[in-house]
């Protein structure tokens, strides 16, 4: 049909008598430029225009990232009840809402509520008393794992003293677990990891549970002491926030208890490497000097080989003490060893 057309203008042209003009020929040109798929010879003709458009079109078409959620969800439903509920989808339209709702969507809401209202009465019986703490508290218990929660945390934007309270709330739940649970231990180590800020909150979190180790349940002290020991050997966390313990001066047998337990795993319940890792990173620091020498005399007393040690196994027993002499080779030396 286009080549119809193109030689009936070109036949047209050719049989007038009236003087060509140079609009007429530059048409015929381009028709003739057109007829041939010559798209040289059309004057002011870009392909790679029409190429950049296409490559647009498509990567909005089929692109996932935040252009597809711009995207209208217009379903057939919204298109063939228009003339009863309006045209939402068009700005300024009158529309009457969703009258009826499908069995699945129904059960789908009622199941968000239901999840929702659970949550927010958790928190309440937490003592959840501030807006942020809430929404903190009920991330932490909505989220699918620790990467999740941590994404879904930062996401709050919280600013300054709000966001140290993402780890008094991660701390508070972490040690209301009747047995521990991992998931708030990886998720520490990830916000210690993040950011300095929350180092320093840690520890200052973790210097006043310390403080109060004797008034704790069981549940609470073993959870406290797996938490520790997990950012410890992890390397989030120094083995300095202990420097506030006075050693020497410990006489509650529950203290005595989960230090030892504390010190037992961080020397023989890892590897040699990570040991070394743990205790150099205190080694090296002069102003640590006095709880050095209070944490070796301790480990020295309290965990030297012994019926009355943590361990009972001989192969055990001999690991520790070997860790033992490497620990205080590293804190005389005050240097690394590799």
């Amino acid at each position: 049909m286009s080549q119809d057309i193109i030689l009936q203008i070109q036949s047209k042209a050719a049989a007038s008598t009236v003087k060509e003009s140079s609009r007429t020929r530059f048409m015929l040109e381009t028709i003739t430029a057109l007829k041939t798929n010559n798209s040289r010879k059309i004057p002011n003709y870009d392909p790679s225009l029409l190429e950049h458009m296409r490559r647009l079109m498509r990567g909005l078409l089929h692109s996932k990232g935040p252009a597809d959620e711009n995207q209208l969800k217009i379903s057939l439903s919204d298109l063939l009840n228009a003339d009863q509920q309006g045209r939402w989808w068009v700005v300024g339209s009158a529309w009457t809402g969703r009258e009826s709702t499908t069995p699945a969507a129904s059960s789908s809401a009622c199941q968000s509520v239901t999840a929702e209202s659970w949550v927010m009465e958790l928190a309440r019986n937490q003592r959840m008393n501030t807006e942020v703490r809430r929404n903190i508290f009920c991330v932490l218990m909505t989220s699918e794992d620790c990467v999740d929660a941590f994404e879904k945390l930062l996401r709050l934007g919280l600013k300054d003293r709000q966001e140290r309270e993402i780890v008094h709330v991660l701390v508070d739940c972490c040690l209301q677990e009747r047995q521990f649970n991992p998931y708030y231990a990886f998720l520490g180590q990830k916000f210690c990891e993040c950011s300095r800020t929350h180092q320093v909150t840690f520890q200052y979190c973790l210097w006043d549970r310390l403080k109060t180790l004797s008034d704790m349940t069981s549940f609470a002290r073993g959870n406290l002491h797996q938490l520790l020991t997990h950012l410890v050997m992890s390397q989030a966390l120094s083995l300095s926030v202990l420097r506030v313990v006075e050693f020497t001066e410990l006489s509650e047998a529950e203290e005595l208890k989960f230090y030892r337990k504390l010190l037992h795993t961080l020397l023989a319940c890892c590897s040699q490497d990570t040991c070394k890792a743990i205790f150099s990173r205190i080694s090296v620091q002069p102003h640590l000097k006095p709880f050095r020498d209070s944490l070796l005399l301790f480990m020295k007393h309290h965990l030297s080989s012994s019926p009355s040690s943590p361990s009972s196994l001989p192969r055990t027993s001999q690991i520790l003490q070997d860790r033992l002499e490497l620990v205080e080779l590293i804190m005389r030396t005050q240097q690394p060893i590799i």
